[in-house]
């Protein structure tokens, strides 16, 4: 499955975390990566939360995946695969991997506007309400 992003020499290390923003392009590319994972059942539930709860080694759907599900079995999980050099930054060795906006970003990305969101709400409706704004704006 193809990657919308970038090589690992394009990305930015953005140290401040208010340049950290994610452009509306970025979550739709997200969106998209997320929408065939799932569509093709290969996104499944594989931390320790989801053996206590029942769910481990399940499929994750689009409809249900939620944004702790997104963080740990795809943002986690991607960037490493992508960049397994970019575990230590020679720059800030304390710091290790990045932020998704980094990986995706080749710059710094002030913010325009704040989400405010619940990790445990579905992705979808989350990405339903950027795509509101969009078209609102």
């Amino acid at each position: 499955m193809p990657l919308p992003w970038g090589l690992a020499e394009d990305r930015a290390r953005i140290p401040d975390v208010v340049h950290r923003a994610i452009t509306i392009k970025q979550l739709r590319e997200l969106k998209t990566f997320v929408q065939r994972l799932t569509k093709t059942e290969l996104l499944r539930n594989t931390t320790d939360f989801s053996k206590g709860d029942g769910t481990h080694g399940k499929v994750i759907s689009w409809h249900t995946i939620n944004l702790y599900q997104l963080t740990d079995e795809v943002l986690k999980k991607v960037i490493p695969f992508v960049d397994p050099e970019g575990e230590r930054d020679p720059r800030d060795p304390k710091r290790r991997w990045y932020s998704w906006v980094e990986f995706v970003s080749k710059r710094q990305q002030p913010a325009n506007i704040m989400f405010s969101h619940w990790w445990g709400g579905r992705f979808k409706d989350f990405m339903a309400v950027v795509d509101k704004l969009a078209i609102d704006r």
